[in-house]
C-alpha cells in the first residue's frame, strides 16, 4: 500500500515538473518572439525616420499617438490626439482608407 502511494506521488510530481517545463519553454519562446518583433519594429522606425519627413504613430482609431518636434515643423502645430483623416487631403482620403484596409488583412 505504501508503494502504491509513493508511486502515485512520484507520478504526480513528474506530471507537475513536466507542466512547469512546458510553461517555461512557452515563456522563453514568447520572449524570443517579442524580442524579435521589437528589434524589427526598431529597425523599421530607423528606416522610416531616415526616409520620411514625418513619421506618425497611430492608435486603433487612427489618432496620432506620438508627439515630435518634426510634427510642429511640418504641420505648424502639435498634432498628438488628432485624427489622421483630418491631416489627409479630401482627394487622398479614399486611397489612404483602402491602404489601411489592405494592411489590416
Amino acid at each position: 500500500l505504501v508503494g502504491f502511494f509513493s508511486l502515485r506521488s512520484a507520478w504526480r510530481q513528474e506530471r507537475l515538473a513536466r507542466e512547469a517545463w512546458r510553461q517555461k519553454r512557452a515563456s522563453v519562446r514568447q520572449e524570443a518572439q517579442l524580442s524579435s518583433a521589437a528589434a524589427l519594429a526598431g529597425g523599421m522606425q530607423r528606416v522610416a525616420d531616415s526616409l520620411c519627413d514625418v513619421v506618425l504613430h497611430l492608435d486603433a482609431d487612427l489618432r496620432i499617438r506620438n508627439d515630435a518636434a518634426a510634427h510642429v515643423y511640418f504641420f505648424g502645430r502639435r498634432v498628438q490626439g488628432d485624427k489622421l483623416q483630418g491631416k489627409v487631403s479630401e482627394a487622398d482620403r479614399g486611397r489612404v482608407r483602402r491602404g489601411f484596409e489592405r494592411a489590416g488583412k
